[in-house]
């Protein structure tokens, strides 16, 4: 199996695993759990607003 061939594999693995893992449903639950999550982190831990920026644009695992 070529290199190509097997990368194309995988990536369509990941994605049936990743449709099933993050359904559409509770998807908002999940991101004001986690926005609330960062918000108590930052209460303890200051982070700049360029590291914030970062986090807040960083490309995650539901929008790969």
């Amino acid at each position: 199996m070529a290199v190509e061939d097997h990368r194309k594999l995988a990536r369509r693995r990941f994605e049936r695993l990743k449709r099933a893992h993050f359904r559409l449903e509770g998807r908002d639950e999940r991101i004001a759990n986690a926005l609330k999550a960062l918000e108590e982190a930052t209460e303890n831990y200051p982070l700049d607003a360029e590291t914030v920026r970062w986090i807040a644009e960083d490309k995650d695992i539901e929008d790969a």
